[in-house]
């Protein structure tokens, strides 16, 4: 995810740059005019019954500011104020004013009298165009207006006040023609382009100067995040605030995405339109989801083509309630605020931040969060006078400093304000911060909360308290609505105390008892409101965010206010009306709020509370609770099994066998149009395994070769050696001469079974295998080759009755069941002896996957491989489910087999998810049935880019190797990892990271001569401790390789590990992250290289496909240094210069590729991992390989590999 927020970054900026570097000036008016061009009869608005293509409101605009320019009291340039609501003609005249080069001040239409004057004063407009609907709002300041020499227009077509002229007439008979750019040639990037008012939560609005520049990079804020031309955005904010005008309307104008515009918010009406019009981006702000999610449940709640919500203020328990009842909505929280300097992006989707930190993006826009004293309500300094940074995990007040990139324009006219927001000698004597007035808390992830804002915080008792996190905890209470926390004075005491004006549930009481049990509950004393106001609406502004001043300022007198109130009575245990009486000896003094508790009641209550917020303080402490707790119920379940598994054992075959017995005619397999039920493959496994009886003469324990590729007789002959009690060893299909002569010698098979397909394939190594004198048959009707028997012909005679239990009756648990080889990547492949008990515990992976029995697995991969045959095909047994076998994986049939047949479940390994992400895009990418994919390999960024192109599939990403005796599982679907530590895990399975040196390609040893563990965050190698209960079988007649594998006196003198070769990360939520391998990290100029890493970031250049990176040897020089071979994307050519600066950005000198190498194809295994060896070993000469080679030369860029350059690096002539 933070690789494609860079590469978002990157886009925008480059983008950015771009047009800040046309001419003339490229402005946001200029983006209207370019979709109006590209996309004239295209959708752009529609109104209620009114709907207006992007040409219907180019010329609206155009007869709007023909209208405007023939009125003797405007001229191009002046500013003009709005005043009217959501309506077309308000965009119509927005845009008619940026053509004629004028700002434009959005006036709050909800505001009256002093505000409104005030408001319109700050941006010395010298028009103001208001709604008919406002007539009266606009006569009662027009003395003043008219004063100051003002042209009043109304949009209506009759008007009889003095002062006020209608203006609806005038722009319905205006010329439609365009207007020349001329009249906006004075424009400039630092030119006001629009004033946006704060909300007046704390006083009278401020108006916030937007530049042109500004709004110019608002263009990004709905592209930058995924929406295009296709989407339809649904904008019920009011235009006149900064949601509404720069995310919804600006945003729209860059993606060309048609707006359905609403007057105004209205939460019963809300999803009514989202079908109507077919909305698929909606946006919020405040509390409108929390609106949203207290309307009636409806059963069509899901019922809707929205994809995408984009905003900001949703509460954490509002989140998830939200996209629990209304579905897979991608919700987009962010942070800005309209005069602010600074903004982020919760792009992870992490509930309950307003944002993601990032280094890049710090570094464009630097900011830190500084310890601030409530109780002065200023920022806490040193010594020195400097602020003082809140480390990771404190809150915060978050400053912006002031840059050229990141300006603070300020507020039009209010000296005094906008110097009020700037904070000077933060860091350093000198500096320049925006304040922004916000309290935020960084977590170790990197993820950024809101807290509260400066105001809202207030201390008693000397602790600090903030109003979000109480107004939480009440409305969770069962009859509170609503509730708006703020502190208010109590004479003779210190700080403020806590009061909240609460609005209760449609049918919901007041109970006094209940409401002290609930916030005793919950909150610390101190943080108890101590008073309470019953509301029918709680007051918010016109952008739903709470209003406080004016109930700060009423306070909890009863003589002055008309709705109830309550105060807390620790005596009485309840909250008990708030009398005048009361009320009077409060502010005598005769009554003291201090907290009194007898001591019998406070170890009750603290009790209490303990059970109470258990589950929550569980939850805060590990937001993967639920899904550790679902986790340790799966694996219990699994044990509990595997033990009863050792007392009587029955094997995969067994729990075949109950579902043929239990549901005989469900199907089974389907393989090319042909299905087959769990009965017709019992029977044909048992034709199969008389005809090995017959003619193999097999017993039990003999091992039997399978050569060949995905089919149902595949299936049928495993099924059937089992039922002999023989051991199957599966080989790679794809293996010749003599690695496949090795892999047959592994393994002592007495017998070879080969595909019709590959006869030409055991020809090559036939003298062989008659030599050993094994017996070999080809699935064909016939075979005249000597040496090879026919074996079709010879299933088809046998019977298909049942065989005898008693043919396998001395199998158990530790037994031999299959051979399954390692990829090759790194040399010949080694056979892996998998015994019963790995057989089981590999198939138990659907089970935590989430696998049901109702679910239909798609197995593509080859079944020779541990993935298909073990967690797919196994466990789809184990689970008694329908396969849908295919001979090999197809990307551009994929989803097609899935629709056709009701797929639900799909594996994947290595490159297979890119490759599904690399085809084309179709309209119904997500109209499928998959709900779980299962398997390992998958990059963070394709993961990413996956699930929202495809939908909510539930990715179960593992991680073990075919022979290890170690694994993980990322059961919570964390993306990037490959799974997660689980106490109960590592209890099982003990197992560490620790540190490798990668140059001498060996752990590190202390003093002792014992490995050194390494820290959280730290990469190391990964071994897991042989022993019992986790043993490792090793390679079949391979001593020296499995001895290879096995790591002595790791931690005390004696014990044993297995050596994975693989080098991981844990992070400090316990999620295991796949770093590299032993072999594929190298080091260069002291420094390691992780491959993977280096991938990634070359994956993100625009013409590349695919990338494979691995070092190679350079004569006169230490180590190895880097070298990447690409596949590039169709039509796309290589640019050296492109992508040398790519790396200069992301990659330290030492890390960047110094050779390329272009090829059609890269080259992996048939589990589609990438192989290097070959790789290394060609290097970077030209003469040695015809693929199209490229050297990095410094300050210049890549440019083609001669053999002059490499003869002069071989002589050491030039030094790398």
């Amino acid at each position: 995810m933070d690789i494609l927020y860079f590469g978002d970054l990157i886009r925008i900026f480059v983008t950015f740059v771009s047009r800040r570097r046309r001419r003339p000036l490229f402005f946001v008016l200029d983006r209207f005019l370019e979709q109006t061009t590209t996309y004239p009869e295209k959708l752009f608005l529609v109104f209620g019954d009114e709907s207006y293509t992007y040409t219907d409101t180019d010329k609206k605009s155009n007869q709007v500011a023909n209208a405007l320019l023939s009125h003797p009291g405007y001229k191009a340039g002046d500013t003009v104020a709005l005043l009217m609501g959501n309506e077309p003609a308000f965009i119509f005249t927005w845009l008619a004013l940026a053509k004629l080069g004028s700002p434009v001040a959005f006036l709050n239409h909800n505001i009256r009298t002093k505000s409104l004057l005030h408001c319109f004063n700050c941006c010395q407009a010298r028009v103001l165009v208001a709604a008919s609907e406002l007539k009266e709002a606009v006569e009662e300041v027009l003395p003043s207006l008219l004063q100051q020499d003002v042209t009043v227009l109304l949009m209506t077509k009759h008007c009889e006040t003095p002062g006020i002229e209608c203006f609806s007439d005038k722009a319905d008979e205006a010329s439609d023609a365009p207007l020349p750019q001329s009249l906006r040639s004075h424009v400039t990037f630092i030119s006001p382009a629009v004033y946006i008012y704060t909300s007046g939560t704390t006083g009278l609005p401020k108006a916030a100067v937007v530049n042109q520049n500004r709004l110019l990079t608002a263009l990004a804020v709905l592209s930058s995040n995924g929406v295009t031309a296709k989407d339809t955005i649904y904008l019920n904010l009011p235009l006149y605030h900064t949601a509404g005008f720069i995310v919804g309307l600006i945003g729209s104008i860059e993606t060309g995405s048609t707006i359905i515009l609403k007057r105004k918010f209205s939460a019963s009406q809300f999803w009514d339109d989202c079908r109507k019009y077919n909305v698929t981006v909606v946006q919020y702000i405040g509390e409108v989801m929390r609106y949203l999610c207290s309307t009636p449940k409806k059963d069509n709640d899901m019922e809707h083509k929205v994809r995408l919500a984009i905003g900001n203020g949703i509460r954490a328990e509002v989140w998830r309630e939200f996209l629990s009842r209304f579905g897979n909505i991608k919700i987009l929280e962010f942070y800005a605020s309209t005069e602010g300097n600074v903004g982020f992006f919760n792009y992870a989707g992490k509930i309950g931040a307003v944002g993601r930190v990032s280094f890049f993006h710090r570094k464009l826009f630097p900011y830190t969060l500084v310890k601030y004293d409530t109780e002065r309500d200023e920022p806490i300094r040193d010594a020195n006078g400097l602020c003082i940074e809140s480390p990771k995990g404190e809150t915060g007040l978050l400053v912006s400093k002031i840059t050229d990139i990141a300006p603070f324009v300020g507020y039009a006219k209010n000296k005094e304000q906008t110097e009020r927001k700037k904070l000077r000698n933060v860091l350093k004597k000198g500096d320049l911060y925006f304040n922004t007035g916000d309290l935020m808390r960084i977590d170790k992830d990197n993820f950024i909360y809101f807290q509260d804002r400066v105001g809202d915080t207030f201390r008693w008792k000397g602790e600090n308290v903030a109003t979000t996190e109480v107004s939480d905890i009440l409305t969770i209470a069962d009859c509170l609505q609503e509730a708006n926390v703020y502190g208010v004075q109590v004479p003779g005491h210190e700080g403020r105390i806590g009061m909240a004006a609460v609005t209760l549930k449609k049918d919901g009481q007041f109970d006094g008892s209940t409401m002290y049990n609930h916030v005793v509950s919950y909150l610390p004393s101190y943080a108890r409101p101590r008073f309470m106001r019953l509301q029918n609406a709680v007051e918010v502004t016109g952008t739903f965010k709470q209003m406080k001043m004016k109930l700060v300022e009423q306070g909890f007198d009863p003589g002055c206010i008309q709705d109830p109130l309550y105060i807390l009575d620790d005596h009485i245990k309840s909250y008990i009306p708030l009398t005048a009486q009361l009320y009077s000896s409060i502010i005598a003094g005769s009554i003291k709020l201090t907290d009194a508790f007898l001591l019998l009641t406070m170890i009750a209550y603290i009790l209490f509370t303990v059970l109470a917020v258990l589950p929550l303080l569980l939850y805060l402490r590990n937001p993967y609770f639920v899904g550790d707790l679902k986790y340790l119920v799966t694996v219990f379940q699994i044990g509990i099994r595997l033990s009863k598994l050792k007392k009587k054992f029955y094997s995969i075959l067994d729990v075949f066998l109950e579902s043929v017995a239990k549901n005989p005619n469900k199907t089974f397999l389907v393989f090319e149009e042909v299905s087959y039920t769990y009965s017709q493959a019992d029977r044909e496994s048992n034709k199969v395994a008389r005809a090995l009886q017959t003619h193999a003469h097999l017993k039990e324990g003999d091992t039997v070769a399978l050569f060949l590729g995905n089919e149902p007789v595949y299936v049928w002959l495993w099924l059937a050696l089992a039922k002999l009690g023989c051991v199957t060893a599966l080989l790679n299909n794809n293996i010749r001469s003599k690695s496949l002569l090795h892999c047959f010698s592994c393994c002592d098979a007495k017998v070879l079974v080969a595909g019709a397909d590959l006869k030409g394939a055991v020809e090559e190594v036939l003298p062989n295998l008659k030599e050993q004198g094994i017996q070999v048959f080809i699935l064909s009707e016939r075979c005249e080759v000597e040496g090879i028997e026919s074996f079709s012909d010879k299933i088809q005679q046998t019977s298909d009755q049942p065989l005898s239990p008693q043919l396998r009756a001395n199998i158990n648990l530790k037994s031999p069941a299959l051979y399954i080889y390692t990829s090759g990547t790194t040399g010949l492949p080694k056979a892996a002896v998998i015994n019963q008990e790995r057989v089981w515990l590999a198939s138990s992976l659907q089970s935590i996957a989430g696998v049901r029995s109702d679910d239909t697995i798609y197995i593509y991969l080859p079944l020779y491989h541990t993935a298909a045959f073990l967690m797919g095909l196994c466990g789809a047994i184990d689970k008694g489910i329908t396969v849908v076998l295919r001979r090999k994986f197809s990307a551009s049939n994929f989803w097609n087999d899935c629709r056709k047949n009701n797929v639900t479940v799909i594996q994947y390994i290595g490159e297979v998810m890119r490759y599904l992400c690399n085809t084309p895009k179709k309209d119904n990418d997500k109209i499928h049935k998959v709900r779980v994919a299962l398997g390992n390999g998958i990059r963070g960024d394709t993961w990413a880019e996956f699930l929202e192109r495809f939908g909510n599939i539930r990715i179960c990403e593992c991680y073990g190797a075919t022979e290890g005796n170690i694994g993980f599982v990322n059961y919570v679907g964390k993306v990037g990892a490959i799974g997660r530590e689980h106490f109960l895990h590592k209890m099982s399975y003990p197992y560490a990271l620790i540190r490798y040196d990668t140059e001498k390609e060996e752990p590190v040893r202390d003093s002792r001569g014992f490995c050194v563990k390494v820290p959280k965050g730290e990469t190391g190698l990964l071994v897991g401790k042989i022993g019992q209960r986790t043993p490792f079988t090793g390679y079949a007649k391979n001593r020296q390789q499995t001895e290879k594998k096995m790591l002595r006196d790791v931690f005390v003198k004696g014990d044993l590990y297995f050596n994975s070769g693989d080098l991981l990360k844990i992070d400090d939520e316990g999620f295991v992250y796949f770093q590299d391998r032993i072999g594929d990290t190298f080091r260069w100029k002291g420094e390691n290289v992780a491959t993977t890493e280096v991938a990634d970031h070359l994956l993100t250049v625009d013409f590349v496909e695919e990338a494979n990176v691995y070092g190679v040897k350079v004569p006169g020089h230490e180590g190895r240094i880097g070298m990447a071979a690409l596949k590039l994307k169709e039509n796309m050519n290589f640019d050296g210069s492109v992508i040398y600066q790519h790396a200069k950005n992301f990659l330290p000198s030492y890390a960047r590729p110094r050779f390329i190498r272009i090829q059609d194809a890269l080259a992996v295994t048939g589990t589609f991992k990438q192989l290097k060896v070959k790789l290394a070993e060609e290097g970077f000469n030209p003469t040695v390989t015809t693929d199209p080679l490229f050297f990095l030369e410094e300050n210049k860029g890549y440019v083609p590999m001669t053999q002059e350059i490499f003869n002069s690096i071989a002589e050491g002539k030039l030094r790398l």
